[in-house]
């Protein structure tokens, strides 16, 4: 699941398939990537710039 969140992310920061205020404003979006990336920083290294 932590994996699908980082490649989601970094596939909205280059084709903007959702707003980021809508990411900013979901409570559980915001949680599990935070998460993720404290969990498997090296996903998110890899994935987003």
């Amino acid at each position: 699941m932590g994996v699908l969140i980082v490649l989601f992310h970094a596939l909205n920061l280059k084709v903007h398939l959702v707003k980021p205020a809508v990411l900013d404003g979901s409570f559980l979006y915001t949680g599990l990537k935070d998460l993720t990336c404290q969990v498997f920083p090296f996903f998110k290294k890899l994935l987003v710039p």
